[in-house]
């Protein structure tokens, strides 16, 4: 499962939908706020670029908000850019 986890992280990390999905949902399922989240992400995006971004805001994430993000990751972008098989998509929790 690790694997596949990491797969999916480098897969997004290159190929991220709208920003502003995955952080409106850290936003709304972590309380923190949303406009703060983005504007990390802009500053970062600004100072490294489309290659790094995706890494660099993850590392200056707490905790929860990095599960949130990688929980983002795997449940909403896995599903849509793999064929995942059935026991893929169970063994990462995807009811899809």
């Amino acid at each position: 499962m690790n694997d596949l986890i990491v797969k999916v992280w480098v897969y997004f990390g290159y190929n991220y939908p709208d920003p502003s999905r995955f952080i409106r949902y850290i936003a709304d399922n972590g309380n923190y706020h949303f406009a703060h989240l983005m504007a990390k992400f802009n500053d970062i995006y600004d100072r490294y670029g489309s290659g790094a971004v995706m890494n660099r805001f993850y590392a200056e994430l707490g905790t929860d908000a990095r599960r949130l993000l990688v929980e983002y990751a795997v449940h909403f972008y896995a599903p849509k850019a793999f064929n995942l098989t059935e026991e893929q998509k169970k063994e990462l929790g995807i009811n899809q």
